[in-house]
């Protein structure tokens, strides 16, 4: 009987020690590449810490990644002014650290970036260093941006 009440015992504690390590958290088989692929929809967007989303209504990023683990990828954006058309960015493992505007005057050194909300809120910097004028307004201020976008 203390036998079988030793056996109860081993086997419940190796459960509780296998169990915890199952499920939840990050799927290590998905890169950061295809966690970003796809549209995202301007939740808000600063400068230097001033809300300026109405200059971007409408404004959406769809990123398309290289293949896992690729480094990288292509953006195009709408309605982002002379600021962000498309071209391409650059990942590591764990943030997007450029993108280079395709007309070869623009490229970003991403100043902050976090992916939240179970993946589907982006945040990402950079600093613009000029102020950019188009069709008789102002179409990018110099200054740091920060983008706020959902999926």
């Amino acid at each position: 009987m203390k036998t079988i009440k030793n056996i109860l015992l081993l086997s419940l504690i190796a459960t509780m020690l296998v169990f915890p390590s199952c499920g939840g958290g990050d799927d290590p088989s998905i890169s950061l590449d295809e966690l970003l692929s796809g549209s995202w929809k301007l939740s808000s967007v600063t400068v230097d810490g001033n809300d300026v989303t109405s200059d971007f209504s409408g404004f959406t990023l769809s990123l398309s990644s290289n293949g896992p683990n690729s480094g990288g990828g292509y953006y195009s954006a709408t309605n982002g002014g002379s600021l962000l058309t498309s071209g391409s960015y650059n990942v590591d493992n764990t943030k997007i650290y450029t993108m280079n505007e395709s007309n070869g005057q623009n490229s970003y050194s991403i100043t902050s970036f976090s992916l939240t909300n179970d993946n589907k809120t982006l945040t990402f910097g950079f600093y613009n260093p000029t102020t950019t004028f188009g069709g008789g307004r102002i179409e990018g201020l110099s200054g740091e941006y920060v983008f706020v976008l959902n999926k």
